[in-house]
């Protein structure tokens, strides 16, 4: 056999190692351990689980995600709260957990803190002190809403010390009248604002935003959901500890209404229950103690609200506490009228309070609002005839009044 020279072989290996190259058909070995069969399946991510300590009101949440079966690289330092004890994690089943960071998590969870403070380590509840006032006029408005400023001042006039940290809100100017109250309140952790950073002073407080403020003023409560409109509410912890220590109660239908505005009246009923100052049966028919125009002996809850705002010594036998001294009332010397929120009324001198029914006023016949003592706008009957009202009074002439129906 003929031999082929040893110079013709190498170019003949050189000109196929080009036409392989041009091809794109050469592929270093590095190149194929990479290459894959496209008809296997590419392996699957590693799955994570996410783990989140919430610390409220402490601070903001801290979350975690790791691969499924590794411990976490860190756990949180434990939260620190003024006038408060730390207890410890606890999951959403309530059950005390105990974090390690040699330990591998195998799923998800949210483990939240709990708390322990007394309510007599931060309110006065042996001076029965005023805590809540009426308006400038003497109204006191027990069906108005309460304002978030308004339900920060009841709690702060209560307080034993104001001498704690205080937190700032963008919309609480230092110079408002509840700005002491806000900014104190924020700093013990006893309530929050919004997640902009504001307070919204000026908004009426929520039943559900209300009840948390005072179970913040005793985190060791606890209870069981019996409200089926709070079952995954956000306070529905706070409003079944708050039910089960007797300091609330629902609406006649059995729900609650968390979203619903808390008034005024509702809001001295719960505090005083919170305090131990609940209104005795003989409050009730104490008619001689500096009150409020608007509010009369019958009113359901009189006696809570002369609890709230009459600063009084009392004493105490067999649960029952009895004044002893308190501010009596003074009676006006001349009938005067109000107008609050465009409603008109009018304090009779002989009682101190709002006219209601019908009256004679300086010679003019007036109708008012048989509860509330507001002037009647409208037609009535008035001896067997339909006659009109203006602001309570009496009207002989309806021309110019734009009144499109006649007596």
């Amino acid at each position: 056999m003929k031999k082929i020279p040893l110079f013709t072989s190498l170019l003949v290996l050189l000109a196929c190692w080009l036409t392989l190259s041009v091809a794109g058909a050469l592929v270093s070995p590095s190149v194929l351990a990479r290459t894959t069969d496209p008809l296997t399946p590419p392996a699957p991510a590693a799955e994570t689980v996410t783990i989140l300590f919430d610390p409220t009101p402490a601070g903001e949440p801290q979350t975690y995600t790791v691969k499924k079966g590794s411990p976490l690289p860190e756990i949180p330092a434990a939260p620190s709260l003024p006038a408060a004890r730390f207890l410890g994690w606890y999951d959403e089943n309530g059950v005390q957990v105990h974090p390690s960071r040699y330990t591998p998590i195998q799923k998800s969870a949210v483990y939240t803190a709990r708390w322990q403070r007394r309510l007599d380590e931060l309110l006065e509840l042996n001076v029965h002190k005023t805590y809540i006032s009426g308006r400038a006029n003497g109204l006191f408005g027990p069906n108005d809403p309460l304002s978030r400023a308004e339900a920060c001042q009841m709690i702060y006039t209560l307080l034993k010390t104001h001498s704690w940290p205080k937190k700032q809100f963008s919309d609480v100017h230092s110079d408002a009248w509840y700005a002491p109250a806000v900014e104190t309140l924020a700093g013990l952790g006893v309530l929050s604002g919004r997640p902009d950073g504001t307070f919204a002073p000026d908004q009426p407080m929520s039943r559900a935003e209300f009840v948390t403020l005072v179970t913040n003023l005793n985190f060791s409560r606890s209870g069981r959901s019996v409200f089926p409109d709070t079952q995954g509410h956000w306070a529905e912890t706070r409003i079944a500890a708050a039910n089960e220590a007797g300091w609330i109660s629902g609406q006649p239908d059995g729900s609650f209404a968390p979203e619903a505005s808390i008034t005024r009246v509702q809001a001295v009923t719960v505090l005083n229950r919170v305090l131990g100052r609940p209104a005795t049966a003989a409050l009730q028919t104490c008619t001689d103690a500096k009150g409020f125009c608007d509010v009369f002996p019958e009113h359901w809850a009189y006696g809570d609200i002369l609890e709230a705002s009459t600063a009084h010594q009392y004493t105490r036998s067999a649960g029952k506490e009895t004044w002893s001294t308190y501010e009596k009332a003074v009676l006006p010397t001349t009938g005067k009228w109000i107008r609050e929120n465009g409603a008109l009324y009018y304090v009779e001198p002989s009682t101190g309070k709002c006219a209601r029914g019908d009256r004679k006023i300086d010679g003019t016949e007036y109708k008012f609002d048989p509860v509330t003592g507001q002037a009647y706008t409208g037609f009535a009957q008035r001896q067997g005839w339909r006659r009109y009202y203006l602001d309570g009074a009496l009207q002989e002439d309806l021309s110019g009044l734009g009144v499109v129906e006649g007596p």
